[in-house]
C-alpha cells in the first residue's frame, strides 16, 4: 500500500475495502475478501 491508501475492515462480513483520496474524492480501489489471497488487489497499483 502506498501511504494514502487505507483500508477500512468491516464488523460483519469477513470484507475489507481498500481506498485512497485523490482530489478530495475517495476512489475505492478493491473489496477484498480477507479469507482467500489477501494481497491480490495490490496489483492494481
Amino acid at each position: 500500500m502506498t501511504e494514502t491508501t487505507r483500508r477500512c475492515l468491516t464488523n460483519r462480513f469477513p470484507f475489507g475495502i481498500v481506498y485512497t483520496l485523490k482530489d478530495g474524492t475517495i476512489v475505492i480501489v478493491a473489496v477484498m475478501h480477507l479469507n482467500r489471497e489477501p494481497d491480490y488487489w495490490k496489483k492494481r497499483f
